[in-house]
């Protein structure tokens, strides 16, 4: 056991792909902060792979706590790289699995209402972008016809 979650029958080199994929968390976790967005993004998605590969090696072991706490991980790392879509779609699988207990579904729903919640945030910035974008073409024309007449 480790951190009270059955590890039990996974192999020594699946073990070590765990590591590895929690410390390129970390490393990816630390890039971000010191303001490296594109490598963090990277590295989110690198390690999103990774969780979603080990959460299908841990559910054709049996290890069903193990693979949920891996998907749920995933999801969060696609959100972080900025694949919001993808990131949902992880939540909406989890959603619909039928191993999950309730506790654990309302805990997923709480993760992908709220991720929902950043893409309409998200979305609406992004049009306030090209509203600003817009103006800024318009009033450019403008300029550069009144300098010609």
């Amino acid at each position: 056991m480790r951190d009270g979650i059955s590890i039990k029958g996974m192999s020594e080199e699946w073990r070590r792909r765990e590591g590895e994929k929690s410390n390129k968390l970390i490393r990816a976790r630390m890039t971000e902060q010191m303001g490296d967005p594109d490598l963090a993004m990277r590295l989110y998605a690198e390690v999103a792979a990774e969780e979603e590969q080990i959460r299908d090696y841990c559910r054709s072991l049996g290890l069903m706590e193990k693979a949920y706490i891996n998907s749920v991980s995933a999801a969060s790392c696609w959100a972080a790289a900025g694949d919001l879509h993808r990131a949902l779609q992880q939540y909406d699988a989890l959603i619909d699995d039928p191993t999950l207990t309730p506790n654990m579904r309302m805990q997923v729903c709480e993760l992908a209402d709220e991720l929902r919640e950043q893409r309409r945030q998200w979305s609406a910035f992004r049009r306030q972008l090209q509203d600003a974008e817009e103006h800024r073409i318009t009033e450019s024309a403008r300029s550069a016809e009144t300098v010609a007449a």
